[in-house]
């Protein structure tokens, strides 16, 4: 139980490996399946596993030294798990394990991760020439000033499932990071301008899947903004995102990506993700080093209000093992990572549990 909320902490995954969810961004529950796809080192390189959630059996459903686990998204449509392994985009089912081949990443670039839509047809994401940059310290994403100097080349790139269509949507001597597709349009791609806050002139973009209408979205005025950690609403029609501004809080902004408009709303605590429920009126964020918590936001009538749910006491030093939390797809739960034990591990909050 959680003591700062009363709210029922539950923890999935034990294993002295690491253990972690997917990225904030792409979907980890397969509702109709009772399923949580999840990514583990328990075999001694970093794989996908299938937990049931009824039963608590998992099922190895990787076998690679090579597959970006974390960047993996998975489609309840299709039952499948698109991800990367190596320099190949691929898909396996959940119950039949079978694998397929969809594309392939070019010599000499690499890959971000994946996004998928609802419908499981259609995926995108960028890839980046790869420019070799020895960090500077051990602190995370420490060499992003000196990679955003280089300029490497990027693209973005879409196709569909079956393994059709698959083309570059447009290519940058810029470096781009990441690419979301719309998860009700797959016309339709967010994708970024990478690297340091202050430095990036303009973060948010959307394209057309054939490469036309390249506009950006919340258009920055002053390049002391910093915008990041941006997501699709379940709606297809609103983007949210981190913005901070010059001595300022940070905020949770959202974006109508029909009329350009946005709105952005104060946060009491300090979070590096915050992610949206699929009633688009709740917000869960994952604290930071110094306060290291599980905040809950709720937006009603124009006004953000916040509360701290549990101290995970996770460290954001490997962002591979950042908190990064979600909704559940009845959004009744939170599923999140936290190395508050020594190593990562996988913990549920039911948010109908506890003080209300």
């Amino acid at each position: 139980t959680a003591r700062e909320s009363g709210l029922s902490v539950i923890q999935l995954t034990s294993d002295p490996a690491e253990d972690a969810a997917l990225a904030f961004t792409g979907d980890s529950f397969v509702p109709t399946d009772h399923g949580l796809v999840f990514a583990s080192r328990r075999t001694g390189a970093c794989n996908l596993f299938y937990l049931n959630l009824e039963t608590f059996r998992f099922v190895q459903l990787t076998d690679s030294k090579q597959i970006n686990a974390i960047g993996a998204v998975v489609s309840p449509a299709t039952m499948e798990v698109y991800y990367r392994d190596g320099c190949a985009i691929k898909a396996v089912h959940l119950h039949t394990l079978a694998e397929r081949k969809l594309n392939t990443i070019p010599s000499g670039y690499t890959a971000s991760p994946l996004s998928v839509t609802l419908s499981g047809k259609t995926l995108a994401y960028t890839i980046q020439e790869e420019t070799p940059i020895p960090p500077k310290t051990d602190k995370p994403a420490s060499d992003r000033a000196e990679r955003f100097q280089k300029q490497p080349w990027c693209a973005v790139v879409t196709g569909h499932t079956d393994g059709t269509g698959w083309h570059e949507v447009l290519r940058q001597k810029r470096w781009l990071n990441p690419a979301f597709i719309d998860p009700l349009n797959e016309n339709l791609i967010l994708y970024s301008h990478e690297g340091p806050g202050k430095m990036v002139r303009q973060r948010l973009w959307l394209i057309d899947a054939g490469g036309r209408d390249n506009i950006p979205l919340r258009r920055e005025d002053t390049s002391s903004v910093a915008i990041g950690h941006e997501y699709w609403f379940s709606d297809g029609i609103h983007v949210g995102y981190q913005v901070t501004e010059p001595d300022g809080p940070k905020s949770i902004g959202i974006a109508d990506v029909i009329d350009g408009s946005y709105l952005e709303y104060p946060t009491p605590y300090n979070d590096a993700h915050t992610q949206v429920s699929h009633t688009s009126d709740t917000f869960v964020g994952d604290g930071s080093d110094h306060e290291p918590y599980l905040n809950l936001y709720r937006l009603a009538d124009g006004k953000l209000t916040g509360r701290q749910l549990w101290k995970h006491e996770s460290s954001f030093t490997q962002p591979r093992l950042s908190p990064q939390p979600r909704f559940s797809p009845d959004d009744k739960f939170v599923l999140l990572t936290s190395t508050r034990d020594g190593n990562a591990n996988i913990y549920l909050i039911a948010l109908d549990s506890g003080n209300k």
